[in-house]
């Protein structure tokens, strides 16, 4: 497992598309916390999210210290929290720790019934790592930022 250092300069992530009713998403494997499933990459959200029905399979603790309701794209409102997840990894890539949003994600897991979604990757992330999405390789680039 490649594990992030001030030394990487890029590391690329591979991506697969998902047919999906209205065109096709990006999945790329992962796991947090040693939970394995699928991310979707949405470059068009703002915030990372994790479904919150994995809160209860992981083995470390979240420290959660912000809560908010926000309208879903349904237009319903739901509850949505911040936690800390200490083992965050896309493909064999493992993350520093890193604050996600956390609510349910049950739609999504209907849409992708043998693939359970673990989360969404948002430009949160992908402008901290400075992410190129390269249709043609399937790849996603990322740098680490110095610090």
């Amino acid at each position: 497992m490649k594990v992030l250092k001030k030394k990487t300069n890029k590391i690329s992530i591979p991506f697969f598309l998902e047919n999906v009713e209205n065109g096709k998403m990006l999945l790329v494997e992962g796991s947090i916390n040693n939970s394995k499933g699928f991310f979707i990459l949405d470059t068009g959200a703002c915030c990372s999210i994790i479904d919150s029905t994995l809160i209860s399979d992981f083995n470390s603790e979240q420290t959660h210290f912000s809560s908010w309701q926000i309208k879903t794209i349904e237009g319903n409102n739901t509850n949505v929290y911040a936690v800390l997840i200490e083992k965050f990894v896309l493909n064999e890539t493992q993350f520093p720790d890193k604050n996600f949003f956390c609510t349910s994600l049950h739609f999504l897991n209907k849409e992708f019934p043998k693939k359970p979604i673990l989360g969404i990757i948002a430009n949160d992330i992908f402008e901290k790592y400075s992410a190129v999405i390269d249709y043609s390789t399937k790849e996603m680039t990322i740098k680490i930022p110095a610090n």
